[in-house]
């Protein structure tokens, strides 16, 4: 008799299977569709991560190349300063060779 009388006032006790479904089935599109969306737009991210965490890619091959060159010119600055300092041990010695007999008394 609960149920006679609930149908008469008009009770709503949610939505009904069919509404359920109806829902259930617009909503599957619409979620295929972002997931679609979201691996066409994170994949290439995602992709490009991996390459410079890995390493890889052309990029990677043009960085080597320039770490490579910024090697070899800190070799040939590390090469012309050790001349420069063996200039200055010369130059130094040669001026206190000049110097010392200077310095000592009259003889």
């Amino acid at each position: 008799m609960t149920a006679a009388l609930a149908l008469v006032q008009g009770v709503n006790d949610g939505p009904s299977v069919g509404q359920l479904l109806a829902i259930i089935g617009g909503a599957i599109p619409i979620m295929g569709i972002l997931g679609y969306t979201a691996v066409k737009i994170l994949g290439p991210i995602a992709q490009a991560f991996a390459r410079r965490i890995g390493g890889g890619g052309a990029d990677g091959d043009a960085l080597r190349g320039e770490v490579d060159d910024l090697r070899a010119g800190m070799e040939e600055l590390r090469h012309q300063l050790m001349e420069t300092q063996e200039r200055l041990d010369f130059t130094e010695r040669l001026l206190a060779r000049q110097r010392a007999p200077e310095q000592l008394p009259g003889g």
